[in-house]
């Protein structure tokens, strides 16, 4: 049970490193053009409700006894959902392709887009095979860097601020205790309403357009964060 006054620890999960990657990728992979932006930000405003959901759990189990342990199983539900519904996904035709299996490949092709869709011919084979140096040679190094700047800048932070969200909450006067948790899920409620209109702004207003003006307004909020700690946000 949480001690009167305590800063409860936050409930975010840690989400798994290669799911996102290669969820998002087959996502790319299959969705049309034109319906790609809504389904990955759809990926996003999951991800952030599943958040949300998560600090509601952790309010509403936090003064039971043995309810870590309850936080921990809730996760179980989900679980089984995807479970589920991805022992139908099917594989990439790009890599039964490469294998050389293109009856496979045309197959899901089939499957996924219909028969109206036809896989392209065997590419040629590369006559090299690509180190993975070559991620770092010219034309990609710059590229890398940035990625990794922004990742940095945006993703660690993230994490940050849902790991210790509870203690951010009670450090800003937002809450204390318990309440704090609940600070935490408006919190990543605000996330999960920030990333809806996002979906189709890529579309209208362009994807680095959008991303450069998202950037400076999370800018501006964490200035003033940093330059005003002691703030009476709360008052």
């Amino acid at each position: 049970m949480a001690t009167k006054g305590a800063v409860p620890k936050s409930t975010q999960s840690k989400r798994n490193p290669l799911d996102y990657p290669i969820a998002t990728s087959l996502i790319t992979e299959f969705t049309p053009k034109h319906h790609r932006a809504i389904s990955m930000g759809m990926v996003s405003a999951a991800w952030y409700l599943g958040a949300t959901v998560a600090a509601v759990v952790g309010f509403a189990l936090c003064d039971v006894d043995g309810g870590w342990r309850l936080m921990l199983g809730s996760a179980i539900v989900p679980c089984v959902f995807l479970l589920i519904g991805r022992c139908k996904v099917p594989e990439s035709p790009l890599w039964p392709k490469s294998k050389g299996r293109h009856e496979e490949a045309r197959r899901v092709v089939f499957r996924v887009y219909g028969a109206d869709v036809i896989l392209e011919g065997e590419e040629e084979e590369p006559k090299h095979k690509a180190g993975f140096a070559k991620v770092f040679s010219k034309g990609y190094a710059a590229r890398i860097v940035l990625l990794g700047i922004l990742t940095l800048c945006q993703v660690v932070p993230m994490y940050a601020i849902y790991t210790f969200g509870p203690q951010i909450m009670c450090a800003f006067g937002l809450g204390v205790g318990k309440s704090a948790i609940l600070g935490e899920s408006v919190l990543s409620l605000f996330f999960l309403v920030g990333s809806l209109p996002a979906m189709f702004w890529l579309n209208s207003m362009g994807r680095r357009s959008l991303f450069i003006r998202s950037l400076f307004l999370m800018a501006v909020g964490l200035l003033a964060l940093g330059l005003f700690p002691t703030a009476p946000f709360s008052r």
